[in-house]
């Protein structure tokens, strides 16, 4: 059986559902990493799907403001403790003055519109949760390890497959790659100084990891990983030529073969 053809079976089981009026407009959404630490951040709604969104919000340093008429108790607490400011009443277009971004999590479709419009007119970052198209940016399913973040993103086709997907990455990237990134982040200053030209800084980090360094972090082998590095810098980007370089790269295994999990009820919770 050719490659292609199970691809085009389901290229044809697509094209009947779409007679079937069954269809999916993609958007070209742009990825990106935001450093919102410090910054104004409003959620509307304080149920528990607010509640996730503040507390993502909060970890990333941000000044969370939440507006709504109930709040969770866990919401409530983090009022009382400072961590956020928490007004009990209902959506006003002032509350997004000054802010950077808005999360409308509301069950009450009037009001995220309200939202959705009045972010727009202060060309304002707006998620809807939920409701794609009352969104200028989506909220990926993210893993998180230290300094590392994995963002798994389907443009809002299916939030329950970014989470499978979350899943199995988090099975293969575990908390050994905070402590790595740690360790390679530390190198970067000093590598500048070495090697001004970041063309050669990449050759070196590339030799570096593309090898057996993770299984050195695994293991705490810091006589290893000391070791290692060491030779990497003393040897610098000429250690092989650009052709043997690529074939290192070409030929170093996958870190991790990822395998689907099953997902868990309260994955299903909260998009």
């Amino acid at each position: 059986m050719a490659a292609s053809e199970p691809a085009s079976r389901v290229e044809s089981l697509l094209a009947r559902w779409r007679k079937r009026g069954r269809r999916w407009d993609t958007r070209p959404y742009y990825p990106a990493i935001l450093d919102i630490a410090g910054r104004k951040a409003v959620v509307v709604g304080g149920g528990k799907v607010g509640e996730a969104k503040i507390e993502g919000l909060l970890r990333a340093g941000a000044k969370v403001r939440v507006v709504s008429l109930a709040a969770t108790d866990t919401i409530r607490r983090w009022a009382a403790n400072g961590r956020i400011e928490l007004e009990l009443r209902a959506y006003e277009s002032a509350d997004l003055e000054g802010a950077f971004l808005v999360v409308a999590a509301t069950e009450d479709n009037p009001t995220n519109v309200r939202v959705f419009e009045d972010a727009e007119a202060r060309q304002m970052l707006c998620n809807v949760v939920d409701v794609t198209h009352l969104c200028n940016f989506i909220l990926p399913s993210i893993v998180r390890r230290g300094d590392l973040a994995i963002a798994v993103s389907t443009g809002g086709a299916s939030p329950a497959m970014a989470r499978r997907i979350r899943l199995s990455l988090a099975q293969c990237y575990g908390d050994e790659y905070a402590a790595a990134m740690q360790l390679l982040g530390s190198l970067r200053e000093e590598l500048k100084q070495i090697y001004p030209a970041p063309e050669d800084r990449k050759v070196l980090f590339e030799r570096m990891v593309y090898s057996d360094f993770m299984d050195m972090v695994r293991a705490g082998d810091a006589d290893g990983l000391e070791a290692w590095v060491q030779r990497c810098i003393d040897e610098g980007p000429g250690y092989a030529s650009p052709e043997e370089h690529r074939t290192m790269l070409e030929s170093a295994r996958p870190e991790c073969k990822l395998r689907f999990q099953p997902l868990e009820i309260e994955d299903l919770a909260v998009r």
